[in-house]
């Protein structure tokens, strides 16, 4: 987790446990979510790890073919959108 410096320094681990104890619960609204970690990245992923957004790109977009070829159901097809954000990249 990322130093808050305008924070007492007694409330900065509680808050950062919080903090990712919800990261982790919106990753799991999805059947298909994911949490990540990109690590040596600020806040703008894509600029710091572009790497890490095309790999997860790829996830989302081999998901939704494999469920458009009779791998799920139509609606399963439907759901990149909703993968995207239930991925979660955040430090």
């Amino acid at each position: 987790a990322m130093p808050q410096p305008d924070l007492p320094q007694d409330l900065v681990q509680p808050i950062n446990r919080a903090w990712n104890q919800m990261q982790e619960e919106l990753s799991h609204l999805s059947t298909r979510g994911t949490q990540e970690v990109a690590k040596n990245s600020g806040h703008y992923i894509q600029l710091d790890r572009p790497d890490l957004v095309i790999e997860a790109v790829h996830r989302v977009f081999d998901q939704a073919k494999g469920s458009a070829q009779g791998g799920g159901s139509a609606r399963e097809s439907e759901r990149p959108a909703e993968e995207i954000r239930s991925t979660n990249m955040s430090r």
